[in-house]
């Protein structure tokens, strides 16, 4: 089984920052990849630099139960 902690960084169109349920719809569509356990990370839709859902899921540290957030930090690299 694969682990995957992203962040994600979504630009939307303008029309998503008026639509009064879109946020409801943003977690909606990441819930089945959480589900799935596919997904552990948080989710950042901007428009026009607006930031207009903003949302962690899963866990940041799965042995202590810590959920993401925001405004977790992620180790990233390469090698």
């Amino acid at each position: 089984m694969i682990w995957v902690i992203a962040a994600l960084l979504l630009i939307a169109a303008p029309a998503i920052a008026d639509d009064p349920v879109f946020a409801a719809r943003a977690a909606a569509a990441v819930q089945s990849h959480l589900e799935a356990e596919r997904f552990s990370g948080a989710v950042l839709v901007a428009v026009d630099g607006k930031a207009i859902f903003r949302q962690g899921f899963g866990f940041a540290d799965r042995a202590q139960r810590i959920p993401n957030t925001p405004e977790t930090r992620f180790r990233t690299g390469s090698i």
